[in-house]
């Protein structure tokens, strides 16, 4: 069954109040402000390399593109050699930046290794922004300063100038959400298999399904999940799961080391570390609050009174919570939570509400005009991400509460 209608045209209506003077003002000051910052930043790293410099801040998008090569070569278990992925890169050279995804991701971005690197970074960013962009057309009704203000978003920057596949991994969610909303739900769930090849990121996805009786997805989901584990592995060997298992405890054993020196994570953990506590403790308290998250993601894709546009924003506010691996590019998702939340009548255009609005439009972004000044500001990241997703998730149940509530039950 469609879950389109009157939920649909209810949450396009709401946003209208974008398609204003205003509006566009924001949507080509954004636009303008994104462009600049993303041009430049990326700019001047590449620049240096090509001309026999160095990158001098550490970002993920050369650790894609040397592994892209080794996968060309035709030695893919070398990907594991982690000090492979860094070469050329001056300072950053012997930092620990290691491969960590499934073989699935590897022959995704393998095309990227037959480019130089200029040109490879070139087309991730334009495919990053482009896909995002198509994705998100279809909840932002017709409306263009508002896609123009989403797509180019200050929270999401950080995603794009580290050459991280956030952009992109997020473009498949709501390109799932989509299709599940026109009643294409084995679509949707081929695109959510494909998500698995980042899987701390989509930990919540399946309690929603499950709980909203999302059956065909869910089977669909599945199957491609299979076939997206088995046909890499057939092409790689099996050896390549057991060097990822060893890579991914060794890192896991150095960033919990390492934490309380880590300001560019996001998640619970490492909020709860940033305000004082011991890292046994605010790992405990991290499983707890990724139990509490799961139950209410459970509840309101459950609950026939909450509307599509709130089950959705109710996921996306919660997965920040739902892992202690949450970096703070891929805390992008409370932009785009900032939506779906316009979309369900959990935020308006009172005073209050645009405060909040703007600073889960902002997210990690905030700390990008004072890392210029002092880098010690990025580390703002573990105490902002966290707190922001729960007053996001708590919004939402509230409004799940005011929905059932029969004083407010429509006649």
């Amino acid at each position: 069954m469609a879950l389109r209608g009157q939920d649909q045209d209810d949450g396009d209506a709401r946003l209208l109040v974008f398609n204003s003077r205003r509006g566009w003002q924001l949507g080509v000051l954004t636009t303008l402000f994104a462009l600049i910052y993303v041009v430049g930043k990326i700019a001047d790293q590449v620049l240096a390399l090509s001309g026999g410099g160095a990158i001098y801040e550490p970002a993920d998008f050369p650790v894609f593109w040397n592994a892209a090569r080794i996968a060309v070569a035709g030695t893919p278990l070398e990907v594991f050699a982690h000090t492979n992925l860094m070469t050329d890169t001056g300072p950053w050279a012997d930092a620990w930046m290691p491969w960590l995804y499934p073989p699935g991701y590897l022959v995704m971005i393998t095309p990227l290794g037959l480019m130089s690197l200029p040109m490879a970074w070139a087309v991730m960013t334009v495919l990053s922004f482009g896909l995002f962009l198509l994705a998100l057309r279809p909840f932002l009704g017709g409306v263009t300063p508002l896609l123009l203000a989403q797509v180019f978003a200050p929270g999401l920057l950080p995603a794009v100038v580290t050459g991280q596949n956030t952009l992109i991994w997020y473009a498949g969610l709501l390109a799932a959400f989509a299709c599940l909303r026109s009643d294409r739900p084995v679509l949707a769930g081929v695109l959510i298999g494909l998500l698995t090849v980042k899987p701390q990121l989509g930990l919540l996805i399946p309690f929603a399904l499950l709980a909203a009786g999302h059956w065909k997805t869910i089977l669909a989901a599945t199957v491609t999940t299979v076939l997206l584990v088995g046909l890499p592995t057939a092409l790689y060997g099996v050896e390549y799961w057991s060097a990822w298992l060893d890579m991914t405890r060794t890192h896991g054993d150095k960033i919990f080391e390492q934490v309380e020196t880590i300001g560019l994570m996001g998640s619970g953990f490492v909020f709860w570390i940033g305000i004082g506590l011991e890292k046994s403790l605010a790992l405990t308290l991290q499983w707890i609050t990724i139990a509490m998250a799961a139950g209410i993601v459970a509840l309101v894709w459950y609950n026939k009174s909450a509307g599509f546009d709130l089950k959705v924003a109710t996921l996306l506010a919660a997965i920040p919570l739902s892992t202690p691996y949450f970096w703070f590019y891929e805390a992008a998702v409370l932009a785009i939570a900032a939506l779906f939340m316009l979309r369900a009548g959990v935020l308006d255009t009172r005073p209050l509400h645009l405060v909040f609005l703007a600073l889960l439009w902002l997210g990690a972004g905030l700390t990008m005009p004072l890392e210029s000044i002092d880098r010690e500001a990025l580390n703002t990241t573990r105490l902002l991400v966290a707190p922001l997703s729960v007053a996001a998730l708590t919004a939402c149940l509230i409004t799940l509460a005011r929905l059932r509530s029969p004083q407010t039950a429509a006649p």
